[in-house]
């Protein structure tokens, strides 16, 4: 479908489409019927919205499920960086554990009997859910938590928005 002008879908399927990144808004009705969990996903290197996006996280959805097709379509760049991340946690910061845990639960992983495609799903996990929030510069008051879990979260921001950024040069390169 097509969104309605200056919804939530409609903003997010526009930074999607920067991309070059198949995109599909489905009607409510639809995404109920199907009972699909989160309100956007990504498949297979093409992303799904809801048609009705919370307002309160515009600007998070595309910048998210971004995140999951460059781990899907194994956009080199982003799995070293993927790689590098628990290198990045400081794991004796309780914030980090909780990160840890929550993108854990969120992808029915667990957390001490994880095989190597389950961890690569948990820190980009992790990496969508943050950079989400970071690109969109909605942290929501919890940048000093988020913080405290990185040895250097600037460092890990800077290089995860620098990856993103060459993705959207690369594929509009390749597409555009």
């Amino acid at each position: 479908m097509t969104p309605i002008d200056g919804s939530v879908a409609q903003e997010e399927q526009q930074t999607v489409q920067e991309f070059y990144i198949p995109s599909y808004v489905i009607q409510d009705e639809i995404w109920e019927k199907e009972n699909y969990r989160e309100p956007a996903f990504a498949s297979h290197g093409q992303i799904y919205f809801r048609a009705s996006l919370p307002e309160e996280y515009r600007g998070t959805f595309g910048k998210h499920e971004i995140v999951h097709v460059m781990c899907q379509l194994r956009y080199q760049l982003y799995l070293d960086f993927i790689e590098r991340v628990p290198e990045m946690l400081n794991f004796t910061a309780k914030e980090a554990g909780r990160i840890m845990e929550g993108a854990a639960e969120h992808c029915g992983i667990d957390l001490f009997n994880m095989s190597e495609d389950e961890t690569i799903r948990l820190y980009d996990e992790i990496n969508a859910i943050l950079w989400g929030h970071i690109g969109s510069g909605k942290l929501f008051g919890l940048e000093e938590q988020v913080r405290r879990a990185f040895f250097d979260f600037d460092a890990y921001a800077a290089e995860l928005r620098s990856i993103y950024e060459k993705f959207k040069h690369d594929r509009q390169a390749q597409f555009g």
